[in-house]
């Protein structure tokens, strides 16, 4: 029979009338109706309304109320309803595409599948745009498709959940994710809500570098995997027992990192401040203590950390800790592992070079180089705090070296630097211009007329604000 009038929505819903407000659905008169009478459907529950519910969503004139629909499907929970909602992936709003895999994920193991496959498709865009730069989907989507995942907890989801997170992990794609698009984070937690035997590898491969943002991760583990080492040195960190940390040896290096990495503050790419999270006083020293008592076995597992982190992270908390830790151990190993984090990690890569010293000299020779004019102003004033006579070569090396032709900068200051550390003059050569000689201070840059007799003799520069030392020598 068709509606005369607007239907009564409260009357009906208060009658538990669900054909009545399936009618009402159809009321096209005012578009609130049909919302509220798809409200009502939701709150009632009844699986005879699903197919009302269906057309409605399958209707392109009523597109305001499709969020309230996905809704109302989700809280009744007919697997009935799977087939048409997982259709709607790919070809709706971000919000909506949302809500449907909330849906989805209330309604049990028919919506496996259709979820995994919705989940690979996903990530395997995601995974090819990454290669291109692009952002791809909205950075949450991938997660709340595991996460409906996990409250289904059928083993179908595990395998395809595993290998995005060793693909996520192993092929680099954590440093060109965007900020805040914590995809392995989000895959790992929603594994954890699995909770089968199998996934303890993996998770606890995982932990080490999440546990401080995934405490279900770490519950999950102490359940599946209590006498792993690897689950013993998070549960050490989480629980601040540096000395069993130290005793546990390199297992424990990398959640140690973890745990200094998530207290530091950093500011991103995009020139954003972040804070870590507060700390008690010491704990970081403590921290910091505890790897360093592993002593050189804790310089391998840190060198891992940084090979496994690209230039282009958009979170370098974990590198900057264990750039940090690697100057602390005075190892020669650790020059080159530092030297190539440079790129990424600029001034406080050089800071680490400069803690570990002589070894370092030739990589600071080759950073006072470098393309930013920070990191060669770092290198600079590294070089002199050293102050040996290896730091004092390169420094030298700054007047007449071709590297550093181009950076004035640098070579001014390696000669305001020589001049503080070294007791004898800086060597000038005098040049002719026409038939009158004349020399560049290699400090201030200024030029000045000279005699010849004062050749192979001491000056100052005449400058006021300068008046650095020289010894003449003529020219070519």
């Amino acid at each position: 029979m068709p509606l005369l009038g607007p239907p009564d929505i409260e009357k009906l819903e208060r009658k538990r009338d669900v054909d009545g407000l399936v009618r009402a659905l159809a009321y096209k008169k005012d578009y609130g109706i049909c919302k509220a009478a798809v409200i009502a459907l939701g709150r009632l529950g009844d699986a005879r309304a699903v197919p009302g519910l269906v057309g409605v969503l399958n209707d392109r004139s009523l597109n305001s109320t499709h969020l309230e629909v996905i809704g109302a499907l989700a809280r009744i929970g007919d697997p009935v309803a799977v087939e048409p909602l997982a259709a709607r992936i790919g070809h709706d709003f971000p919000p909506n595409e949302d809500a449907v895999v909330e849906a989805l994920g209330r309604m049990g193991p028919a919506a496996v599948d259709p979820l995994v496959g919705t989940f690979e498709q996903a990530w395997t865009v995601k995974r090819n745009l990454w290669t291109t730069g692009s952002s791809g989907r909205p950075a949450g989507f991938i997660g709340n498709v595991a996460e409906a995942l996990a409250r289904i907890g059928d083993r179908r989801a595990i395998a395809p959940l595993v290998a995005a997170l060793q693909d996520y992990e192993a092929a680099g794609y954590i440093n060109r994710a965007p900020y805040g698009a914590d995809y392995g984070p989000a895959i790992a937690v929603a594994l954890a809500k699995v909770a089968d035997s199998s996934l303890a590898e993996p998770l606890a491969a995982a932990a080490q570098r999440y546990w401080c943002a995934c405490p279900e991760l770490v519950e999950a583990l102490e359940r599946l995997a209590p006498s792993d080492p690897r689950v013993r040195a998070i549960q050490s960190a989480a629980a601040r027992q540096w000395e069993s940390c130290t005793q546990l040896g390199t297992v424990a290096v990398e959640p140690l990192v973890t745990f200094l990495a998530n207290g530091r503050f950093y500011v991103d790419k995009r020139g954003w401040p972040h804070h870590g999270a507060d700390r008690a006083p010491g704990e970081d020293e403590a921290a910091t203590n505890a790897v360093l008592a592993i002593g050189e076995a804790a310089v391998g597992p840190l060198t891992r950390i940084l090979e496994s982190r690209a230039a282009d992270e958009p979170d370098p908390r974990r590198t900057l800790a264990a750039i940090d830790l690697l100057g602390r151990t005075s190892d020669p190993r650790a020059v080159e592992p530092v030297y190539a984090a440079l790129e990424g990690a600029g001034v406080p890569a050089v800071a680490a070079l400069v803690e570990l010293g002589d070894p370092a000299v030739d990589r600071l020779a080759d950073a006072m180089a470098h393309s930013r004019a920070d990191v060669r102003e770092a290198a600079v004033q590294g070089l002199e705090k050293m102050g040996t006579a290896r730091a004092i070569a390169a420094l030298r090396g700054t007047l007449s070296d071709p590297r550093y032709a181009a950076f004035d900068s640098v070579r001014a200051a390696g000669a305001k630097a020589l001049g503080r550390t070294e007791s004898a003059p800086i060597e000038v050569a005098a040049q002719d211009r026409d038939g009158e000689l004349a020399v560049r201070c290699p400090v201030c840059r200024g030029s000045f007329a000279v005699e010849r007799a004062d050749l192979g003799s001491e000056i100052t520069c005449p400058r006021p604000s300068c008046k650095t030392r020289l010894r003449l020598s003529a020219g070519a």
